[in-house]
């Protein structure tokens, strides 16, 4: 029989490093190991029972993600799966005020599908 501890726990890894000193990936186990990076909402102070706004997207939604913000008021916490980190991170600018973002790097072997439950599932367990 295999432990659940066997089950659960991703391998161990550093992390992975990116063109900006302070954006720093980091493994994370959520169904999958993926490579995150969490950059905090830079104005908004989630009250205790705050009802937040959960998605994941790639960059090229920001248009509709936008399209959101117009009519949510509340925090957001939102995974994004990136593929330019220089790009992606400074396209995120105008929405840091209220959302919180969790940058998973993009694994772009051929053949992979998009991974739709794992970045559901680290913006709910960021959340």
């Amino acid at each position: 029989h295999l432990k659940a501890e066997a089950l659960t726990s991703p391998p161990l890894h550093d992390g992975v490093a990116s063109e900006f000193p302070d954006i720093v990936f980091k493994p994370e186990f959520h169904g999958v190991q993926v490579f995150v990076h969490t950059m905090l909402a830079k104005e908004m102070v989630p009250e205790h029972q705050d009802i937040s706004w959960v998605t994941q997207l790639t960059s090229d939604r920001l248009d509709v993600f936008s399209k959101m913000l117009e009519r949510w008021e509340g925090p957001g916490s939102v995974t994004l799966y990136v593929r330019d980190v220089a790009r992606d991170v400074r396209l995120l600018e105008p929405f840091r005020a209220r959302v919180d973002f969790h940058l998973v790097l993009a694994d772009l072997h051929p053949g992979r599908l998009y991974p739709v439950n794992t970045l559901r599932n680290v913006a709910m367990d960021k959340c």
